[in-house]
This record gives C-alpha cells, sequence and structure tokens, in this order.
C-alpha cells in the first residue's frame, strides 16, 4: 500500500488494471499476513515494489499470485 498512489498512475499510463498485495507485519522483515485485493486469473502481472530489503515480500507476493492463476510459467 505505500506506492498505492504512484502504481495507480503506472496502471493508467497503461490502460491496465491494478491489484494490491495487502500485508500486515508484527515485526520488520516478518510477514504475518497477505492477501490480493483484486483479480488477476487470466492476466500478465508485473510486480512492482517500493522498497525490496530482503525480498520476501516480492517472493510472497508472487506465490500468491501463483496460487490464483494456475497457467503461470514454470507451473
Amino acid at each position: 500500500m505505500g506506492a498505492t498512489n504512484r502504481i495507480r498512475e503506472i496502471a493508467s499510463y497503461f490502460n491496465a488494471d491494478m491489484v494490491i498485495c495487502d500485508k500486515h507485519r508484527k515485526r520488520a522483515n516478518e510477514i504475518a499476513s497477505m492477501r490480493l485485493i483484486g483479480d488477476v486469473e487470466g492476466r500478465d502481472v508485473v510486480i512492482i515494489d517500493d522498497i525490496c530489503d530482503t525480498g520476501g515480500t516480492l517472493a510472497k507476493c508472487a506465490a500468491l499470485i501463483k496460487e490464483k492463476e494456475p497457467a503461470v510459467l514454470g507451473q
């Protein structure tokens, strides 16, 4: 959610829909929960993160997207 406004502008530029990967942390570098807000089924997905420290958020977000979309390459 930290970069939502920036991502909304990018999505608008490409005339694309936006999905948010909402996460909750109990402490630094530890994701307590995460959920997708929006629909990724049957769509190409570009993941954009405002800050990447360990890559844990990106990895967990990608895993959630793959759960929603069985046709992702590599499955």
